[in-house]
């Protein structure tokens, strides 16, 4: 591609210890920044712990608000039962960063699978939010990234599907993925946003592999790396 593409890595850090440690090992030694959206649980897995989340409280990630009990579609809830996800989540963010010695601010959201929801825009305002990424774009079905502004919050599309749609659901091989991620870089124009999961890419060695491949390819392009709310400030100057 010509021109600097701006690279928004999205991790949900679900999965096993060794998963994550395999996962964060790799992002360390690629010197890849990342955002990582954050669930207070999901079923029974407590998320929001610091033992949990120790890996990912150092300074090269950016730790994004993900809900507080990870519903499926945030936009069904009554209004009073969204709001109560989304601050609920955020304060347990920031005791998070507290409880860890790195106190942080959380400036973005992410709804559970992607459900973008207007209506929750006005509590990501009330809590000094700069960005939302819970839309899609897809260039290989014809989506493009288009992102835009409403009630002063950034809206960050993020690539559909995400690897463990690809993996689990659609069944793709490890090589066939790494094509698919790369024919929808080529796609994105100026800005690639997309999501990992550490039981998706760090389950087995040839998926770690390949997403090494990748990082290391898009890094060869001149891919540069930043944190959502790098990236909303970006978008800003040009909407």
């Amino acid at each position: 591609m010509t021109g600097t593409v701006r690279i928004g890595l999205c991790i949900d850090p679900i999965g096993k210890e060794t998963d994550i440690e395999r996962l964060c090992h790799l992002l360390s030694k690629r010197g890849i920044r990342a955002t990582v959206t954050v669930a207070g649980r999901v079923g029974k897995l407590e998320v929001s712990t610091l033992s949990y989340l120790r890996p990912f409280l150092r300074p090269e990630y950016e730790i994004a608000n993900h809900t507080y009990t990870h519903p499926p579609r945030i936009g069904y809830l009554d209004l009073p039962e969204q709001e109560r996800e989304i601050v609920l989540q955020h304060q347990r963010l920031e005791e998070l960063g507290q409880e860890s010695g790195l106190p942080f601010r959380v400036k973005g959201f992410r709804a559970p699978f992607y459900a973008y929801d207007e209506g929750i825009l006005e509590t990501l305002r009330k809590c000094g939010y700069a960005w939302d990424s819970s839309c899609i774009y897809s260039p290989l079905l014809g989506i493009e990234f288009r992102p835009f502004v409403r009630h002063s919050i950034v809206e960050i599309p993020v690539l559909f599907p995400d690897d463990v749609t690809l993996i689990e659901r659609m069944l793709q091989t490890p090589e066939n993925i790494f094509r698919i991620w790369w024919k929808s870089y080529e796609g994105s124009k100026g800005y690639f946003v997309w999501t990992i999961h550490p039981y998706g890419v760090a389950k087995d060695e040839e998926m770690l592999s390949i997403l090494d491949r990748f990082l290391e390819r898009l890094k060869r392009d001149g891919g540069r790396f930043m944190t959502l709310s790098e990236m909303a400030e970006d978008i800003s100057k040009t909407l």
